[in-house]
């Protein structure tokens, strides 16, 4: 079993994965081969905005910081956010490859990233990027020399299907190659590459639940991720004693407010969809729950939207439609599906100003897509998660983690 990590040296997630994914292919016997490649490169190939940060939200772009810090706490490194973020890594990348050829490059890849997170350091002048690697015994590297060595991997990387870093792609015998995307898909790939895995959380992030501990679950039926993390919310709430509170709202209005296109997913590159329809149907067979792509997708949820207001036992008939539109692939736009699932439209039109104002607090509490969770402790600041991929830090969290970033 091979398992390639392509990186650049500007994502801070791919400084994350550098800590982890060693770990990863000691445990199954993988054999790790680094792929530095440009990130630029496959963003102009895939039709990516070169600074991605200048395109989110402001609501996302704060949340994406947190993000990264607790990405990084979790994987136990440094962090220094550089105020010149995104520098240029071409020299680096390049002395990365001229140094391979020299003998283990790992030291350096390493360095390289704690120079750019953690040090501060202008990796973007190939005078300090000869300075490291000197201090790692790689001298007279040949940068130049591996200019089209560089563009071959960028080129490679993009046949292999990769979008964005990190990015891990498995080569096992006599099967196709798997490409997974992200920091936080390394469970995965260490499934993939063996199995069992290990267990999650880490035990050093279990602690006791305390009893007054509340989690908000921001929703619209619209999402496939929203609707596995609804198959996972009531398990969570169960197993931390914590208080669930189900906040449905209209992700498209939001989106409108904040300048979002209305279905993201039809912005995203084809690599990117590919990519993402597979980690839906991953993470549907992780959790043991049906799921296929809804036939009426976009969906129209305002009518059960209202009825969820309306409803109750609310829980209850979220999961009912969230399986109706997700894993039946049903019209919950209709008043006699919604009926079926024990819904009231009648009493829905009721709930037309509830749902207006939970659009609107979710918009003022910093929601900008959907799953979103927002977990409260006394004495503590809120903290805000995006994503069923994030449900695990939600979970460390209401065990008492004190995760960096919270709410302003």
């Amino acid at each position: 079993m091979r398992l390639d990590f392509w990186f650049d040296y500007s994502c801070p997630f791919a400084y994350a994965a550098s800590g982890l994914v060693e770990g990863v292919a000691a445990r199954t016997g993988a054999d790790l081969v680094y792929r530095p490649f440009l990130l630029g490169g496959v963003f102009r190939a895939v039709g990516t905005a070169q600074n991605l940060a200048t395109t989110l939200s402001p609501q996302k772009a704060l949340h994406t910081l947190h993000d990264q810090q607790r990405a990084l706490v979790r994987a136990g490194l440094p962090l220094r956010f550089p105020l010149e973020h995104p520098r240029r890594t071409v020299h680096a990348l390049r002395a990365t490859l001229a140094a391979s050829r020299q003998g283990d490059a790992r030291p350096l890849v390493r360095a390289f990233f704690r120079a750019y997170w953690a040090e501060g350091r202008a990796i973007e002048d190939e005078a300090v990027v000869r300075a490291i690697a000197a201090q790692h015994g790689f001298i007279d590297l040949d940068l130049d020399g591996e200019r089209e060595r560089l563009k071959r991997e960028t080129d490679d990387a993009i046949e292999a299907g990769v979008f964005g870093a990190p990015a891990f792609v498995i080569h096992a015998p006599d099967a196709a190659p798997q490409l997974y995307w992200g920091h936080d898909r390394l469970d995965f790939v260490e499934r993939a590459l063996r199995d069992p895995s290990p267990a999650w959380p880490p035990e050093n992030a279990v602690l006791a639940p305390p009893s007054d501990a509340v989690v908000d679950f921001w929703f619209d039926y619209a999402s496939p991720f929203a609707y596995l993390a609804g198959t996972q919310v009531r398990g969570l709430a169960d197993r931390t004693g914590a208080t669930l509170r189900l906040r449905p709202f209209l992700l498209g209005a939001l989106f409108k407010t904040v300048g979002q296109v209305d279905v993201p997913f039809f912005a995203f590159s084809e690599p990117k969809r590919l990519w993402y329809l597979r980690d839906l149907h991953q993470w549907a067979a992780r959790w043991g729950v049906p799921f296929r792509w809804s036939p009426h997708f976009p969906l129209r949820t305002v009518l059960a939207l209202r009825c969820t207001l309306a409803h109750p036992d609310p829980l209850a008939f979220s999961e009912r439609v969230f399986g109706a539109a997700w894993a039946r692939g049903e019209d919950i736009s209709r008043p006699e599906v919604l009926t079926a699932l024990g819904g009231d439209p009648a009493a829905a039109e009721a709930q037309r100003d509830a749902l207006f104002q939970n659009t609107q607090e979710a918009l003022h509490t910093g929601v900008f897509g959907t799953p979103t969770f927002i977990v409260r402790r006394p004495g503590l600041p809120a903290q805000r998660f995006w994503g069923q991929d994030r449900l695990a830090q939600v979970e460390d969290v209401l065990r008492g983690w004190l995760a960096p970033g919270d709410l302003p």
